[in-house]
């Protein structure tokens, strides 16, 4: 499974009404300055996940990206 926009995964979000958004992991990762950076990278397949996309988000720490999914669970 590959990493996907946002917005792609917001209208995957929409076609399925049971679904919810969670986290795909609890890692922080490095915010590179642009979502491109990530989307298209490989990410291993989880039973229930229909798609996985990035949040940037920030803390005291400085920016950092946020591995997030769409999930049917």
């Amino acid at each position: 499974m590959n990493i996907i926009s946002k917005s792609a995964a917001m209208k995957t979000h929409q076609q399925h009404p049971d679904s919810r958004l969670a986290r795909y992991c609890a890692g922080k990762y490095q915010w590179i300055g642009k979502n491109d950076h990530y989307i298209g990278k490989e990410v291993p397949d989880c039973r229930g996940v229909l798609a996985v996309y990035i949040e940037r988000r920030q803390d005291r720490d400085g920016a950092y990206t946020c591995v997030m999914c769409v999930t049917l669970h």
